[in-house]
């Protein structure tokens, strides 16, 4: 798990999924948001594990992830959100769409964390956890 900020708002848990290609946000968590994704792109469907699921997309305005803060980050918005795979405090899953805009992404299992390095010309945010020789 990952912590996440959308629009802004207050940092929340966010699944971290090596194995898709666009991120998504829970339905409850979008209501609690207002209107996230006020710029929709059209609707569709996703492929996952055994399911196949209804979605509507669209760009949020702002994400912060990782120490970065992006803009314009297409999301899917699925109309259901139950089975073993989520949890009842995951808000939504980070997917490979938003990894690549680092410059590595470090699976530490032995200390069971994630490193994620920007890329260069990108500053982290305030606060944000920089990897060892990078300041």
């Amino acid at each position: 798990m990952a912590s996440v900020e959308v629009e802004d708002h207050s940092s929340v848990l966010f699944q971290i999924d090596t194995g898709g290609n666009i991120g998504l946000i829970s339905p409850d968590y979008a209501a609690t948001l207002g209107a996230p994704g006020d710029r929709p792109t059209g609707d569709g469907t996703i492929r996952g594990a055994g399911a196949t699921i209804e979605i509507k997309t669209a760009y949020l305005h702002a994400l912060r992830f990782g120490g970065v803060r992006f803009a314009d980050v297409l999301v899917a918005f699925p109309a259901i959100w139950s089975g073993d795979y989520y949890t009842s405090d995951m808000k939504g899953v980070i997917c490979v769409d938003l990894l690549r805009r680092f410059q590595a992404v470090v699976l530490d299992w032995p200390h069971d964390r994630m490193i994620l390095i920007p890329k260069p010309g990108i500053t982290p945010v305030a606060g944000a956890f920089a990897p060892p020789g990078s300041r």
